[in-house]
């Protein structure tokens, strides 16, 4: 049967046609191995020739080795990075550290007694899992591919590090998830300047199914109902400003985080809020600190998550492309955080209160918290300048002065102290000496448009806009959305007869206004 001719290949006289088996010798020549594994056909060759295929034939080997090897590290990093870019070596080089003063403790020798015990509300801890985030979540969910899937057309919130904080913690530019997706891969990311937008929405998270592939140990379970989510997403040099809240911890899946912590008592160098942007505070203040000045640190890698207890003043810069979570209590407990809380709802309130609202009453509880707050933490600068700022609201300048002075002595880097104290100097009507004190805030931190609002105001109201000129001019340069500046700038323009730079001036405002108008259509 035809079928049978399969088996008629195995004939003796068909086997002797066969070429020898390719198996390499143990000894023998390398022409020996050619004049074996090559066709019968090609027996014809020099050795010069069959020496020149094997060479070839090995380089092609090589070559084709190494690319699946580069195909497999590709894939490798891929799924090791999730899609994210790691940190360039410039970046480690320049922002990257090896000091780490936060105690890590493995998930399995964390159990919940303990970290109630040794770690609520009394230090930080770092807590690794041996998978790292697989150990907590499934990471290919937070992988660029996982969360472009499934949440490209989202709404996500984002804004840069000093606008966030100064928002009292929320991001105001909102996009979609894949266009900011797409913004922050189009940076390079080997810049060193602080890149405009970082992902920090505090309802994104919720409203996925990310909670779903969370499986963490007791002392971290998340109640929705008493606690807060914040979902972060940033490239190399994002990052949050000093800032503190109640009980907290933050899980990184990709990337890393630079964490730079102070305790409760002692504020951190330079104040909090906006008085920097995170650069400035790590280019500018922290390489001049003392060693008693410095913050306890570390790098936060991937699968690692760290716990912050109330209180903590914190500031993270962010290493590479980083996806986070921070799950944070609602409400404070602590005493000095409690009298925290309790100032911001107030200051909200008088934020919100009818122009028709007589405002005295709110200055007044204000007054008492930061008394309070001040006999708790005496050699908190913070706490100092707060009680000096209310006091300032309520018309006591005398009483404002030296409070603002303490503020300065205990913190030197202290620029919005020393801001408070120049406009306090100004209401005594020493202008010299309040001068002195606003080019001295220049000096701390010539990157802060809040002097030169201040400052600008100041020299206008003595009479001079060939001097307030220029300080406009930084203003407009520091924050070239914002149209007062420019408003002011142009003014100032006009004052000195400059009218030809006015009327570019009044062009760079029209623009501005219809740029603002579409963004609001």
């Amino acid at each position: 049967m035809a079928k049978k001719q399969v088996n008629q290949s195995a004939s003796p006289k068909k086997q002797r046609n066969r070429p020898k088996k390719r198996t390499t010798p143990s000894t023998g020549s390398v022409t020996d191995y050619v004049l074996n594994v090559i066709p019968v056909h090609l027996h014809s060759l020099t050795i010069a020739q069959a020496t020149a295929l094997v060479v070839g034939l090995t380089l092609s080997t090589l070559i084709l080795f190494k690319e699946v090897r580069y195909l497999d590290r590709e894939a490798s990093q891929e799924e090791r990075f999730g899609g994210w870019r790691p940190a360039s070596d410039d970046i480690l080089q320049k922002y990257g550290s090896d000091v780490c003063s936060v105690e890590r403790v493995s998930v399995h020798d964390l159990s919940p007694e303990r970290f109630e015990e040794e770690f609520r509300f009394k230090k930080s801890v770092l807590v690794t899992f041996p998978k790292g985030s697989a150990g907590w979540t499934d990471p290919y969910q937070w992988s660029r591919q996982g969360l472009v899937d499934a949440y490209s057309s989202w709404a996500i919130h984002s804004g840069q590090s000093l606008e966030i904080v100064r928002a009292g913690g929320n991001a105001k530019h909102k996009t979609s998830f894949l266009d900011f997706v797409e913004k922050l891969l189009d940076n390079p990311k080997n810049g060193t300047q602080e890149p405009m937008n970082y992902g920090f929405d505090r309802h994104f998270y919720w409203e996925t199914k990310l909670p779903e592939t969370l499986r963490l140990p007791k002392y971290f379970q998340v109640n929705n109902v008493t606690e807060d989510s914040i979902f972060f997403l940033g490239s190399s040099m994002t990052g949050v400003v000093f800032h503190k809240h109640s009980d907290t911890w933050n899980g990184v899946v990709y990337g890393q985080k630079r964490w730079f912590l102070y305790p409760t008592n002692k504020s951190p160098p330079g104040g909090i809020h906006h008085g920097y942007s995170l650069l400035d505070w790590v280019n500018n203040v922290y390489p001049n600190l003392p060693e008693a000045d410095k913050p306890m640190e570390c790098v936060q890698e991937a699968g690692e998550i760290l716990y912050l207890p109330e209180g903590m003043y914190h500031a993270t810069l962010n290493l590479g492309d980083t996806i986070a979570l921070a799950i944070q209590k609602k409400t404070a407990t602590l005493p000095s955080e409690v009298l925290s809380y309790e100032a911001t709802s107030t200051i909200n309130m008088l934020q919100d209160s009818p122009d028709n609202v007589p405002v005295d009453k709110f200055h007044q509880r204000l007054k008492e918290i930061y008394e309070k707050w001040h006999e708790l933490l005496p050699e908190n600068a913070e706490a100092v300048e707060k009680l000096g700022g209310t006091l300032y609201d309520m018309g006591q300048y005398k009483e404002s002065l030296p409070l603002l002075m303490k503020a300065i002595k205990l913190d030197p880097y202290f620029v919005l102290a020393y801001v408070h104290m120049a406009k306090t100097l100004s209401k005594l009507r020493e202008y010299q000496r309040a001068e002195v004190v606003f080019q001295k805030a220049m000096e701390v931190n010539p990157n802060l448009w809040d002097i030169y609002k201040e400052y600008g105001e100041f020299l206008l109201k003595q009479g001079r806009p060939a001097d307030a000129l220029p300080i406009y001019k930084k203003g407009t340069e520091l924050m070239p959305d914002l149209m007062p500046f420019w408003q002011y700038y142009k003014y100032c323009q006009q004052q000195v007869g400059d009218l030809e730079g006015a009327e570019e001036t009044e062009r760079a405002i029209v623009d501005l206004q219809a740029k603002k108008d579409l963004n609001n259509s």
